[in-house]
């Protein structure tokens, strides 16, 4: 079962504990049975990527380096994504953070207003899919019709970049 996450942090903050310098990036709660007790965690959804420091990629390699981070995510029989978050906050007791930069197709793209090139840039990663047997995806006005363009990332391509050939500006 997942829920939208809900934590916000204030961006530029640092771990207190030193080891980290960079935020880890969520979208989602889980919760799983873990050595017959549920635990509850955020995890790193892969759709609109996450970041994790040096530092603490290298706190995490006793369970995801080599073989250990396939075999972490079959004990608690969840995919990578969610494995990710299950080692920075069930083994290591750090926080993740969530960061309002990042879209996955698991969240409701078209909430999302980027019609202008500032706010576009802004953008860590956006995405798109399917959503309740809907396409989901950013509301975004640009050259291409969304029959010409269902991802818009064609659309976001040439907002971004106007000069390219085969940009309808260029």
């Amino acid at each position: 079962t997942a829920a939208p996450a809900t934590r916000l942090r204030i961006s530029g903050r640092k771990w207190m504990d030193g080891w980290t310098d960079k935020y880890i990036v969520l979208n989602t709660f889980v919760f799983t049975c873990y050595l017959q007790r549920e635990v509850h965690f955020w995890f790193a959804t892969g759709g609109a990527g996450f970041c994790l420091s040096r530092a603490l990629a290298e706190r995490m390699a006793p369970w995801a380096s080599g073989s250990q981070f396939e075999q972490t995510s079959a004990l608690i029989r969840l995919p990578d994504d969610c494995t990710v978050g299950f080692i920075v906050e069930q083994r290591l007791g750090l926080s993740m953070v969530h960061c309002s930069l990042f879209h996955s197709h698991l969240e409701n793209l078209f909430l999302l207003y980027l019609n202008d090139t500032v706010s576009l840039l802004l953008q860590v990663t956006l995405s798109y899919g399917m959503l309740e047997n809907k396409l989901n995806t950013i509301e975004v006005r640009g050259s291409f019709s969304t029959e010409q363009d269902p991802s818009r990332f064609k659309t976001v391509h040439c907002l971004l970049y106007p000069f390219t050939s085969w940009s309808p500006r260029g």
